[in-house]
C-alpha cells in the first residue's frame, strides 16, 4: 500500500527527461525497474505511483549506468514520493547491476523474500532483521513526526457533537479510508501482477 505523497507533473518530467537523456525506450524503462514495459506508460501517464521497490530499482540503474544522470533520478525519487528514502543505505540496498548473472532485480528480490520469510518464521518485525543485519539503522526506520492532520478528522473534532458520536463518525471515516487503500491495494497488485 503506497500512503506517500508524490507529485505526478514532476514524475513525468523527471522520467521523460532520463529516458531522452539515456535514449530509453518504455521497455528498457520497465526492464531496469524489473518490470514490464507497461509499467513506464503508468507512470508517464500518472495513474500508478511507482511502489519504492521498483522506483529504487529504477533511479538506481539509472545513476550506477548513467552517473550524469544521478541527479534527475533523484529528483524521480523524489516526484514518486521517496525523497525521504534516499540515503547511503539505499545504494547499500541495491548491489551493482553487474553483481550477479541473474540480475540485480533476481538477487534483490530473493534478498527480501529470505528476509520476510526469516522475519515471519522467527516472529520478529522485518524491521527488527534489517536493524541486526545492518541494513538499516533504527533512525531510518522512524515514521516523521510531520505526518499532515486528516481534515476530516480535525473538522469532526471541532464540531459540536458529543464526545460519542465523534468517536463514532471517526471510526466511520477511518474504516472507509481503510477499505479505500484496500481497494487500491488491490488494484495495484492486479496492475502489478
Amino acid at each position: 500500500m503506497h500512503t506517500t505523497e508524490w507529485d505526478r507533473a514532476a514524475l513525468r518530467t523527471a522520467l521523460d527527461a532520463i529516458m531522452e537523456k539515456a535514449e530509453l525506450s518504455q521497455t528498457a524503462v520497465g526492464e531496469l525497474a524489473g518490470r514490464d514495459r507497461t509499467m513506464a506508460n503508468r507512470w508517464l501517464s500518472g495513474k500508478h505511483q511507482p511502489n519504492y521497490e521498483a522506483a529504487a530499482r529504477f533511479a538506481a540503474a539509472i545513476a550506477q549506468q548513467r552517473p550524469d544522470l544521478a541527479d534527475l533520478a533523484r529528483q524521480f525519487m523524489i516526484a514518486a514520493g521517496y525523497g525521504d528514502r534516499i540515503s547511503g543505505s539505499m545504494t547499500a540496498l541495491l548491489p551493482p547491476l553487474e553483481a550477479s548473472p541473474t540480475g540485480t532485480s533476481d538477487v534483490l528480490r530473493q534478498a527480501v523474500q529470505d528476509l520476510r520469510a526469516r522475519a515471519e518464521a522467527e516472529g520478529r518485525p522485518l524491521a527488527e532483521l534489517l536493524v541486526e543485519e545492518g541494513i538499516v539503522t533504527p533512525d531510518e526506520l522512524v515514521v516523521p513526526d510531520g505526518l499532515k492532520p486528516d481534515p476530516i478528522i480535525e473538522e469532526i473534532n471541532a464540531s459540536d457533537l458529543s464526545p460519542e458520536t465523534k468517536a463514532r463518525m471517526i471510526r466511520i471515516h477511518l474504516d472507509n479510508r481503510a477499505q479505500h487503500f484496500e481497494r487500491a491495494r488491490l488494484e495495484r497488485k492486479k496492475l502489478d501482477g
